[in-house]
């Protein structure tokens, strides 16, 4: 999943989970911790594999259940004892969302074996066809101009037509939310929680 794709995720399951559990949209700090919460595993891995050589691959230590759980748990005793709980929810959902949105992919195509990066260090997280950042550039290229039967309309691939629509639909309910964390793009930065 490319990184705004991490990011639509998380968004639309932090702010359902904000209307559900608090009774609103989500306010503009915790967005803005979910924006770089969701980059993370990305953040962590992608550079100590390709650049530090030091993980087998770019989906592998951040990505793992086995550090994400214990993540988790940890912002969550943290918020609670010091009663920042939308920031502990911001963490636990951007989290989380990033190795299962990796995931979504090689469920969909019933390659189980893609999710072994899931159990690192457990088991060896599959060879990827990316081994540098310049390779991920190639992809991002290749993938939005796959052929397909959407790219006679769209003029991109099928995947790349859908995850356009989500990222659209995840704009609208960002706009609907009252634009969280916008006073960051623009400059401005007053003190209500729409900007």
């Amino acid at each position: 999943m490319w990184p705004w794709g991490h990011l639509a995720l998380g968004y639309l399951c932090y702010s359902v989970f904000t209307r559900v559990v608090w009774g609103r949209p989500p306010e503009k700090t915790a967005v803005l911790l979910l924006i770089v919460v969701t980059q993370a595993p990305d953040l962590i891995d992608k550079p100590l594999a390709y650049q530090a050589a030091v993980l087998p691959e770019g989906r592998s230590l951040a990505h793992s259940l086995f550090v994400a759980i214990p993540v988790c748990v940890t912002a969550s005793v943290v918020a609670s004892q010091t009663d920042h709980h939308r920031f502990g929810a911001a963490v636990v959902v951007g989290y989380l969302t990033h190795p299962l949105g990796d995931a979504y992919g090689p469920m969909v195509r019933g390659a189980v074996t893609e999710l072994r990066f899931l159990f690192w260090p457990v088991v060896n997280p599959p060879d990827y066809p990316a081994d540098s950042f310049a390779d991920h550039w190639v992809m991002l290229v290749e993938s939005l101009t796959q052929p397909g039967p959407a790219a006679a309309l769209t003029g991109v691939g099928p995947e790349t037509a859908v995850s356009l629509g989500v990222g659209l639909g995840v704009v609208l309910l960002w706009y609907a939310d009252g634009r969280p964390g916008f006073g960051l793009l623009t400059g401005r930065w007053p003190g209500d929680r729409f900007e």
